[in-house]
This record gives structure tokens, C-alpha cells and sequence, in this order.
């Protein structure tokens, strides 16, 4: 009986562990930088890597998706000028990661507080997830059980660090 409580209890504290903690990365503040990829096809901004990203316009700032081996995370740019060649130049405003293997998780775009979250409430603050296939849970539309979340004010490039508990993000059909 008492090894069936302790199974139980690991299981839970399994299914029940805390969200990752955000770490501000403040070496990237300020950091200018061109949105071009090196000779191998790799974007590195200061050792992180650049996985993509989210852009609006010029007078907002871009979202990019960063990440380590060991961490993933997110950044905002301030739109600065084009390069002869067209490739955007960028000023980093704020970056924030969480300790996460990269190769594990993804960072989702559609989400937001609540099953119901209105889409396009807001064209301005957006709710970010970063997931791992092996912890969401799906009602057929939305997915839960995000790792971490943030909102991303796309007017002030500020990163605020929320609970995941209670953030949906919508699920895409897989063909």
C-alpha cells in the first residue's frame, strides 16, 4: 500500500510540476543586429540561435524565437533600417527564456487566457506559449499544459512573464 502511495505521489508530482521559470536575458538588450543567417543557414545573435518569429509592422516590434540546447525563449526588436539587400536591421528591446531542452519544445503563437479567448482582441499584445508535445492535453481545438507563457507587448517590446495554468492555445488540424 505504501509503495502504491508513493507511485501516485511521484506520478502526480509528475503531472502537477511547477511551470519553468523566465530568466531574463539581459545581455541582449541593446544588442543591433542584421536578420541575415551565416554561411550555414544559422541566424546567431550573441550565441543564441534565431528559430523564426512574428512581425507586424515596422512601428511595432518583431517577435523572434530564441534558443540554446538548453533553453528557449523570446525576444522584441525594434525595426531599424533595410540593408542594401533588403535584410532587415533589428535592436533587441527585451529577451526572456526558460530552461527547456530545444529539441523538446516549440514556441506557440495562438494562444491566449481561457478556452474562449477572443482572437484579435488585441493587434497589439499577444500571449506566447512555449510547448512540449509530451505535456499538452487537447479538447480537439485547444491545447493546454503549455510549459511557460508571456505576454508580448508589441508597442513597448515588453515581455511579461504568466502562469501557463489556464492558457489554450489553438490546436491546427494535421493532415
Amino acid at each position: 500500500m505504501i509503495k502504491l502511495l508513493l507511485i501516485a505521489t511521484a506520478i502526480a508530482g509528475t503531472v502537477l510540476a511547477a511551470p519553468a521559470e523566465w530568466r531574463a536575458e539581459t545581455g541582449l538588450a541593446g544588442t543591433d543586429y542584421v536578420g541575415r543567417s551565416g554561411p550555414d543557414g544559422v541566424l546567431l545573435v550573441k550565441g543564441w540561435r534565431e528559430d523564426g518569429g512574428t512581425y507586424v509592422g515596422d512601428d511595432l516590434h518583431a517577435i523572434a524565437f530564441i534558443s540554446m540546447p538548453d533553453r528557449v525563449g523570446i525576444m522584441t526588436n525594434a525595426f531599424r533600417l533595410r540593408e542594401p539587400d533588403g535584410a532587415a536591421a533589428w535592436t533587441i528591446k527585451a529577451a526572456m527564456s526558460v530552461a527547456v531542452d530545444r529539441d523538446t519544445v516549440y514556441v506557440e503563437t495562438r494562444c491566449g487566457e481561457g478556452r474562449d479567448f477572443p482572437s484579435g482582441d488585441s493587434q497589439t499584445v499577444m500571449v506566447i506559449g512555449i510547448a512540449s508535445q509530451s505535456r499538452l492535453t487537447s479538447d480537439g481545438s485547444h491545447f493546454t499544459g503549455l510549459v511557460a507563457a508571456a505576454k508580448v507587448d508589441l508597442r513597448s517590446g515588453t515581455i511579461e512573464p504568466i502562469d501557463p495554468v489556464g492558457i489554450y492555445c489553438v490546436q491546427e488540424e494535421l493532415n
